[in-house]
């Protein structure tokens, strides 16, 4: 029953992303190609605002190509992005994962380091979600480390939190307690509401695992 729960939990937190400046931009454009790019990234924000997902896709699609003919690079990694989160939120992760990848290579080939943590959050998430939990504590100790050397307070929170829920799954409670702990640190530090919410109810279900039903509370 607990395991439910939380796992009803998780499905909340696994809609997390990382905000980031996804168009990027290249003194090479026309205006038109600057504003047709920029209008598609704005139609997919409405689109996944209205959980219309098929749209989204189709849209990252459309993204990706123009960003390719550009080559801006940061935006067509951004519209793989996309096109991975549309697939995961229909629940296709093998597909989202093929998307995150492709994101995740873009981006490491032109050295774009929160670009890069983000995509191995999402690629972590997505073999979390498939319980490979151990590629999972992979690509997010990996997107940690990224994150703690470019001090982005926030990608840390979102990465040890989902850490603490992998040493969750894998039984490994006090692990899974420090990281937690970890993540609603450094989460007040920016007010980050949402990990610090979850991060209080995961602690609940931790203890409650381990039977300290006052800290439970």
């Amino acid at each position: 029953m607990i395991k439910q729960l939380f796992f009803k939990l998780f499905i909340i937190t696994a809609t997390l992303v990382f905000s980031e400046n996804s168009f990027a931009q290249n003194q090479h454009y026309s205006l038109a190609d600057s504003l047709a790019l920029r209008n598609i990234f704005d139609s997919i924000k409405i689109s996944n605002q209205q959980n219309t997902w098929d749209r989204s896709f189709k849209l990252a699609e459309e993204a990706a190509k123009l960003a390719a003919d550009l080559n801006d690079k940061k935006s067509e990694a951004f519209a793989y992005q996309e096109q991975g989160s549309a697939l995961f939120r229909k629940g296709l992760t093998y597909e989202s994962l093929e998307k995150y990848l492709t994101s995740y290579q873009i981006r490491s080939s032109i050295n774009y380091k929160k670009g890069t943590a983000t995509s191995l959050n999402n690629i972590g998430r997505a073999y979390m979600n498939l319980a490979n939990y151990p590629i999972a504590l992979s690509y997010f100790l990996k997107g940690l480390e990224v994150s703690y050397e470019l001090k982005d307070t926030s990608s840390m929170a979102i990465l040890l939190y989902n850490i603490g829920v992998i040493y969750y799954h894998r039984n490994e409670f006090e692990k899974s307690l420090q990281y937690l702990d970890s993540a609603q640190k450094y989460a007040y530090t920016k007010n980050y509401k949402r990990i610090i919410g979850n991060s209080h109810k995961t602690k609940g279900t931790v203890y409650t695992e381990l039977k300290k039903f006052t800290e439970a509370l």
